[in-house]
């Protein structure tokens, strides 16, 4: 390592393993200075070492995804972000006993739902995985938390942006008659 003199001196016990760099520690990159050309190759290198010591499925891998997808979307490239929100998914499963890791993947989903509506025009997809988010944050937290608050609040704003399909107005359309029609009977009897 190196010593106080500024010269490097071997260390001596070469063999005792170092403690890994954090995934927070190229944050500020990203976030401070808002460098995300020079943060992009960092975040890489660091998304592959950890994988390569850790595994893919390890929660520093995993965050460390989270940071490098963030960084690819503000790059603008999407399509290249999604694959990473998409690993830390498949990693984190659908459920789990643990209150961290479901709202760490709720946080994940929540991101990928935000990249697939809002950049790469998957309103169907994003919708999906956004009711979804909506739906954990208000079992983990409650209705009146800021996070469900947000996320509902996004939900509801997509829901009236997004055009219905053809059949799909047509089948609202339908249904909304049976109804009418169901109370139309319900009142007359």
């Amino acid at each position: 390592g190196e010593a106080e003199d500024g010269e490097e001196h071997e260390s001596e016990d070469a063999e005792e393993e170092q403690p890994a760099p954090s995934a927070r520690g190229f944050d500020p990159l990203t976030q401070g200075l808002g460098d995300y050309a020079a943060a992009r190759p960092l975040e890489e290198a660091v998304v592959a070492g950890f994988a390569s010591r850790f595994g893919e499925d390890d929660e520093r891998t995993l965050t460390a995804r989270m940071h490098l997808a963030r960084t690819l979307r503000r790059l603008g490239d999407s399509a290249a972000a999604r694959p990473e929100y998409e690993a830390v998914l498949a990693a984190k499963g659908e459920s789990s006993p643990n209150a961290s890791q479901r709202t760490s993947r709720a946080i994940a989903q929540a991101n990928l739902a935000l990249l697939l509506y809002e950049d790469l025009g998957e309103h169907a997809e994003g919708l999906r995985l956004m009711h979804e988010v909506v739906e954990l944050w208000t079992a983990e937290l409650g209705t009146a938390h800021p996070d469900t608050q947000q996320w509902a609040a996004t939900l509801a704003r997509w829901k009236a942006m997004t055009p219905m399909a053809p059949g799909a107005a047509r089948a609202a359309a339908q249904a909304q008659l049976a109804r009418e029609s169901v109370l139309a009977v319900a009142v007359e009897g």
